[in-house]
């Protein structure tokens, strides 16, 4: 028979999961003619422990990125690799790779604190059912997460360092007031929020809002709609663009004085950060808004609520550490286990870190 075609069907299964144990042994004993006491030694990198160097890395990735508890951990490896591990177990396995990543996580931080623009947010997040902040700073290339007690400007003003030469794109926190207007870029979807606050009130401030949302709309139009260059240096575009800035100025400077009291709060607000509003428009490469570091905020967001928070120091350092990596891991198309599986491999062989920082561009 003569077959002139072929059907192929292919079934993708994953394999049979088991454990596997590595036995190392070493010998001693007593030399025949000198007779002095010899002892072998294990081979350089193997762990001490009861797990190796890829159960490190999967129950790092499994209670960050997978979001799973410890209980749900130790469930996993029994339904899957029949393997029992207790919950201690886990928390020990957390500790260590929490010191594997400290040199990463120091890498990530010193590049950060010069990088040329960086978003800046914070939330909410609990150490032993005690109020505390998770701040967070990121670019394109890598995000940093910092676990602290408090909000205040002086954790905003450590964590940013230098400002000189860099941009920081915000919402309008006051933390973040000590930052020049010139190196600042307030998120304008934030803005878009109040606008429409401020049009869903009696009064004047229906009709003020109501201009400021219609304002808003034709300035981002223009600004999608037009070519950097144009932006720049097109005569008619720039004319456009004066025209929409200054009326959104003349609308807040409205709103400033219209009498009900949260209208006039956030308006006279603007008007003291009003050069922090437009630097977007000027420098192609900060954008208009602060949802990047939202973005990389909500996985933590999320552990957060299903965690309720850390209950120890050394957890915390473990939360903003393995979401340091996994994250940036993420924004950088890494596999995130191959560079966990490395850093607890270089944890027991005494040998440095992988560099978590490929590259840091602007964002």
């Amino acid at each position: 028979m003569e077959i002139k075609t072929v059907q192929r069907h292919q079934v993708y299964e994953v394999p049979q999961q088991s454990f596997e144990v590595i036995e190392y042994r070493k010998h001693r004993g007593i030399c025949l003619c000198c007779k002095k006491k010899h002892e072998g030694q294990y081979p350089v990198g193997i762990s001490d422990k009861k797990l190796g160097h890829r159960a490190h890395g999967l129950i790092g990735l499994l209670t960050s990125k997978f979001r799973l508890s410890k209980r749900l951990v130790v469930d996993l490896f029994k339904e899957v690799y029949g393997l029992s591990i207790g919950l201690g177990t886990v928390s020990n396995v957390e500790k260590r790779v929490s010191d594997s990543l400290c040199e990463p996580y120091r890498e990530i931080e010193a590049s950060l604190k010069t990088a040329p623009i960086v978003h800046v947010d914070e939330t909410g997040h609990k150490e032993k059912n005690k109020n505390g902040w998770a701040w967070v700073m990121s670019n394109e290339s890598a995000t940093l997460f910092s676990l602290q007690r408090s909000r205040g400007k002086k954790i905003a003003h450590n964590l940013i360092g230098s400002f000189l030469n860099r941009i920081f794109v915000t919402d309008r926190y006051p933390a973040y007031d000590y930052l020049p207007d010139g190196n600042r870029q307030v998120c304008w979807a934030h803005l878009k929020r109040d606008f429409k606050k401020i049009s869903e009130r009696d009064g004047p401030s229906k009709k003020i809002g109501l201009a400021l949302l219609k304002t808003y709309r034709k300035l981002f139009h223009l600004r999608q709609t037009e070519p950097i260059e144009r932006r720049l240096n097109h005569k008619k575009t720039i004319q456009w663009f004066r025209r929409y800035k200054n009326r959104m100025m003349m609308l807040i400077r409205q709103g400033a004085t219209c009498g009900n009291k949260n209208t006039v709060r956030t308006c006279q607000n603007l008007l003291d950060i009003e050069p922090a509003l437009w630097t977007f428009w000027y420098n192609p490469d900060v954008p208009p808004t602060n949802n990047h570091a939202e973005r990389q905020l909500r996985p933590l967001v999320i552990s957060k609520k299903l965690t309720f928070g850390t209950q120890s120091t050394s957890g915390s350092r473990y939360v903003e550490r393995i979401f340091t990596a996994v994250m940036s891991c993420q924004q950088q198309k890494r596999n995130i286990f191959q560079f966990l599986e490395g850093c607890v491999s270089s944890l027991f062989t005494n040998q440095p870190a992988p560099k978590l920082l490929q590259s840091l561009g602007p964002a």
